[in-house]
C-alpha cells in the first residue's frame, strides 16, 4: 500500500513543507490538501500523521547523509597527497559551521531528540545515521591506509568525532551570544591538524 502514487504524494509533499516548516507545525488536513490527498489516506498509507512525519523527516536525513558521501567519496578520490586532503577537510569543516546553516543543524538536533520518543523513528534513523558513520569511517581508515593522517586514533571515534564537534555548534546556534565563528573553526583546524592529522 505505501507503494501507491498517493502514498507517495503523502510523503513527497510532507518532506517538501518542511523545507520550510518545523514537524509540529504541520497539520494533516493541509498536507492532505497540499497531496490532493484526503486525511483518511494519511492513516490509510501510514498509520497515523505522526508516522507520516517521521518517514518524511527520516527522507530529509536520509537525503542529507546521501549528500555527505557523495562528498566524503569525492575527497577520497581526488585527494591526491596528504595537504589536498587536510585542506578538503578545512573546507568541508568551513563549510558545515557557518552560521548560515543553523536552520540544517537544529533540524537535525530536532530530530534526534525526536528520535528518543519512537522506537521505530529511531531504528530508522539509526540505519541512516550508520551509513554516514560508516562512510566517515571509510574516509578516514583510507586516509590512515596512505598515510594521510595518524593512526595513533581509531577511526570509528574520530567518525564520532567529527559529526559530535559539527553538531555541537547547535550549543552556540541557540546562544544569545553567539562565538565568533572564525575561532570556532580555528579551534576545529588545530584539532584536525593536531589529533587527527599528527
Amino acid at each position: 500500500m505505501l507503494g501507491s502514487s498517493s502514498a507517495q504524494s503523502l510523503l513527497d509533499t510532507t518532506v517538501r513543507l518542511l523545507e520550510t516548516r518545523a514537524a509540529e507545525s504541520l497539520q494533516p488536513a493541509e498536507v492532505a490538501l497540499a497531496a490532493s490527498a484526503t486525511v483518511d489516506a494519511i492513516d490509510a498509507h501510514y498509520g497515523s500523521f505522526v508516522a507520516l512525519v517521521d518517514r518524511a523527516l527520516a527522507v530529509r536525513f536520509a537525503g542529507y547523509v546521501d549528500d555527505s558521501i557523495a562528498t566524503l567519496a569525492m575527497i577520497l578520490q581526488d585527494a591526491k597527497n596528504r595537504d589536498e586532503f587536510r585542506n578538503w577537510l578545512v573546507q568541508i569543516t568551513l563549510s558545515t559551521q557557518d552560521p548560515e546553516r543553523a536552520p540544517r543543524r537544529l533540524e537535525r538536533a530536532a530530530v534526534f531528540a525526536r528520535a528518543a520518543h519512537s522506537e521505530q523513528f529511531r531504528a530508522t534513523l539509526a540505519a541512516e545515521q550508520l551509513r554516514l558513520t560508516h562512510a566517515l569511517l571509510d574516509l578516514i581508515a583510507g586516509a590512515q591506509g596512505r598515510g594521510w593522517i595518524s593512526t595513533a586514533n581509531d577511526p570509528m571515534a574520530v567518525a564520532v568525532m567529527v559529526q559530535a564537534y559539527t553538531l555541537g555548534r547547535v550549543v552556540d546556534d541557540l546562544a544569545a551570544q553567539h562565538m565568533h565563528p572564525d575561532q570556532w573553526v580555528a579551534l576545529i583546524v588545530r584539532f584536525v591538524d593536531r589529533v587527527i592529522m599528527d
